[in-house]
């Protein structure tokens, strides 16, 4: 089993003086080449050439940048970088980013020029039918704490906050299921698939590790692709009944031989152990089947070779695989990944909390702005019935003299002269009288209201300052 770690420790003990060629029998070339063959699902692909890069001040510029932040590995493809760079001038000086642009980075699954092209309606894979050479970059790219946008939205224009090192467009849906479900001549591509998409505005985030040049080459076998089950044609086949000579997939399977007791005897076996399947081929003979694994030198080899590694550690190809394909996944590999569960549930529950927090936030500035308003309306309300009672005496007032003036207008038709005249003198007397006790006291406009002091809302050492 190969483990694809590519460490810094080693790229640090290459040559300074500028890129230095992988040779193809060094452990860094196989490395490089199986990552490029996983990531775009295909053994078609071989590496041409490599060359380590070594810049030892974009070096220390990238780590001092990128202390304490998550950083990635993937292949950006020379003719994707964006001016002024040129993949020498990016191992010379390393990549320069201009403008507010950035540039967008994949990792997992990538998309190379000409090599994939999936359609979105009939999921088809369409590859070149003629050799074609790929330059690509090998590099690690710090992400740190990815801000997510919207995929559809416009991630060249959205503001990036300080708090974030980079931008994470959010996962398109439906893409899973368009490269699960993609079809390769007679066979399906590989199911497993992921895939991330960064935008990265800062070129001292990004540290060029490996210059390589891939070439696809439709003549050569793809042993990715996976037999479609002789049933259903829709799934990849993963067992082989020799008693109805077909290779079914899980589903098919356990339809065909749960019917009854005599089917049910059949014998299936994986896909390897079919008639005329052949468990892979000698890596020094390439037209002689393989028949034994070396673990020292992580290769398949026939009996020819098995003296040259007579002092390794050999066991039968089909033995190991079996042993290999049976094991659990190693122990560290493991402790990470409950690590990482347990981390995203406590993430779930800060979630959760500050979600919390922000509902109680909300409604106790809904209640003060809703008690600031209700007293704001008092006050006025109180004011306002200070001016209706002014109102309301002045019109009494009026209406008292013009009832007075009225009923001496009677006087003056009904009554004799002397009695009009006595009539008369009481009335200004009591008119008088009704005028001093009457009189309000002169209008103040009130003062008016206003909003003192800001409402803000503060987390953390702000809150407790």
């Amino acid at each position: 089993r190969r483990h694809v770690v590519f460490r810094r420790e080693n790229a640090a003990m290459l040559d300074p003086s500028g890129p230095t060629p992988i040779a193809r029998h060094l452990e860094q070339w196989a490395e490089v080449e199986y990552w490029m063959r996983v990531t775009s699902r295909s053994t078609q692909v071989r590496l041409k050439q490599a060359f380590a890069i070594s810049n030892p001040q974009v070096r220390a510029t990238f780590e001092r940048r990128t202390q304490g932040l998550v950083t990635l590995r993937t292949f950006i493809p020379t003719a994707t970088l964006p001016d002024p760079n040129s993949a020498r001038a990016v191992c010379d000086r390393g990549l320069r980013l201009e403008g507010s642009a950035g540039m967008l980075v994949s990792v997992g699954n990538i998309s190379l020029p000409g090599l994939v092209a999936t359609s979105r309606e009939g999921r088809v894979v369409r590859r070149p039918t003629s050799r074609r050479e790929i330059e690509v970059l090998l590099c690690e790219v710090g992400i740190g704490r990815a801000q997510v946008v919207d995929r559809n939205s416009s991630p060249e224009t959205t503001e990036l906050h300080p708090e974030f090192d980079s931008l994470l467009l959010e996962a398109d849906p439906q893409l899973g299921g368009e490269l699960a479900l993609g079809m390769l001549g007679e066979g399906f591509l590989p199911a497993a698939t992921w895939s991330a998409t960064y935008l990265i505005r800062d070129g001292s985030l990004i540290l060029p590790l490996v210059l390589a040049t891939f070439e696809l080459d439709p003549a050569l076998p793809e042993v990715l692709t996976a037999t479609p089950c002789a049933v259903c044609q829709s799934r990849p086949a993963t067992s082989f009944c020799a008693a109805d000579e077909a290779a079914l997939c899980h589903s098919c399977d356990g339809d065909l031989h749960s019917r009854n007791h005599v089917v049910a005897r059949h014998t299936r076996v994986p896909l390897y152990g079919a008639p005329g399947a052949q468990l892979g081929v000698c890596a020094e003979h390439p037209g002689t089947a393989a028949r034994l694994w070396c673990t020292s030198c992580c290769k398949a080899a026939c009996e020819r070779c098995q003296q040259v590694h007579s002092s390794h550690d050999v066991a039968g190809l089909t033995e190991k695989y079996r042993t290999v394909a049976g094991q659990k996944p190693l122990a560290e590999v493991e402790r990470a990944r409950a690590r990482l569960s347990k981390r995203l549930v406590e993430l779930d529950g800060a979630i959760a909390a500050v979600q919390e927090n922000g509902q109680q936030a909300e409604a106790r500035v809904y209640s003060i702005l809703e008690s600031a308003v209700q007293r704001g309306v008092a006050l006025a309300e109180g004011r306002i019935q200070q001016y209706l009672a002014d109102q309301q005496e002045l019109k009494r007032q009026l209406e008292e003299g013009d009832w007075m003036a009225d009923v001496l207008n009677e006087f003056k038709q009904e009554l004799s002269p002397h009695e009009f005249l006595e009539a008369w003198t009481r009335s200004n007397k009591i008119r008088a009288e009704v005028a001093k006790m009457s009189e309000l006291p002169p209008h103040q406009p009130p003062p008016e209201l206003a909003v003192v002091g800001d409402l803000t809302v503060v987390a953390g050492e702000a809150f407790t300052q």
